[in-house]
């Protein structure tokens, strides 16, 4: 699948082709919510069910969310999208400082990050319908780091 091809909203034809001409495969994950946009209708169209085929997304968003809700997806996980941007860019500047990352510092942001499962109707209810992004009062505690508040 292209660039173009997600632009032009083509794949959900594509990946319901795939999955006719492959009736093996049990699973499909998209590495975001966002590439599984119009994906639904075309399986259903096509007679594919959520019993044919689980349905995850590495990233949730309000969507797969629903979906979740619905019974349509079976999981999905949160990922702190914003908040990963920040540790984006607080390590551009210390690279640009410092020259290098320590594994402590890398460890830090990484490793100790929680990701969580949404995979029921209860998990989604539990987000209280929003997508997750990143630990509390975060963008304050960056900004304290960097001396901009």
């Amino acid at each position: 699948m292209t660039t173009e091809d997600l632009a032009e909203g083509k794949v959900g034809t594509q990946l319901v082709g795939y999955l006719q001409s492959h009736p093996d495969v049990d699973y499909v994950v998209f590495t975001v919510g966002d590439l599984a946009t119009g994906v639904l209708p075309g399986l259903k169209s096509a007679g594919i069910s959520p019993s044919d085929v689980k349905l995850l997304a590495a990233v949730e968003n309000a969507e797969v969310q629903e979906a979740i809700k619905n019974g349509d997806f079976s999981a999905a996980t949160t990922s702190p999208n914003a908040y990963l941007g920040m540790t984006e860019i607080d390590a551009m500047a210390r690279l640009a400082l410092d020259g290098e990352l320590s594994g402590a510092y890398q460890e830090s942001i990484y490793n100790e990050m929680p990701t969580w499962v949404v995979d029921s109707p209860e998990a989604v209810k539990q987000l209280g319908g929003e997508l997750w992004e990143g630990p509390e009062n975060f963008e304050q505690q960056f900004e304290e780091l960097w001396g901009v508040r």
